[in-house]
């Protein structure tokens, strides 16, 4: 933990910047957005929980007087966007992405030419096209993600219930 408690914001020109280097170098991207992000994050810290929900006890998991010792991340706690994103920064790391030092959502691999941003669960992807499927299939095996398919120049596509035309015009 670094004691933080946000997850930081790419900027508008590291948005357009992935996107640019994806079109002039003719390099496919995915776009992605991961399911209940939180969660898959540990709990830094010990936190007891009282009166855990009323159908969970219904339902036989402990009783309403038991106490509960949280282990993942839920919305709503301070540290939950922090906890997501040492989480999913590690996720990269253990990939051999490397941090930009100017742009704290920015992650290059540069042995496999790979670039990669995020905001918070959204995060785009671009490489070449053998490496970047590759990459996708890492995702998808640590994390549970909604994934576009591979975006290729001139393609249309929908992400986030927005119609995207990928285009160099």
């Amino acid at each position: 933990p670094t004691g933080l408690t946000h997850c930081p914001t790419p900027s508008h020109r590291a948005n357009k910047m992935i996107e640019a280097k994806a079109l002039a170098l003719s390099l496919p991207m995915f776009a992605f957005d991961v399911v209940s992000a939180f969660p898959h994050s540990l709990e830094d810290s010990e936190v007891i929980v009282m009166h855990p929900p009323r159908e969970w006890w219904e339902l036989g998991y402990g009783g309403k007087d038991d106490l509960w010792l949280m282990i993942r991340s839920l919305y709503g706690r301070q540290t939950a966007g922090a906890n997501w994103r040492d989480f999913f920064e590690e996720v990269l790391k253990d990939y051999g992405f490397e941090r930009s030092l100017t742009e704290p959502a920015l992650f290059y691999q540069r042995e496999k030419e790979l670039t990669a941003s995020h905001h918070v669960d959204d995060g785009r992807a671009c490489g070449p096209g053998d490496e970047l499927v590759k990459f996708k299939a890492y995702l998808t095996g640590r994390i549970l993600i909604k994934c576009t398919d591979i975006i290729l120049d001139g393609m249309a596509y929908v992400h986030l219930k927005d119609t995207k035309l990928r285009t160099r015009d």
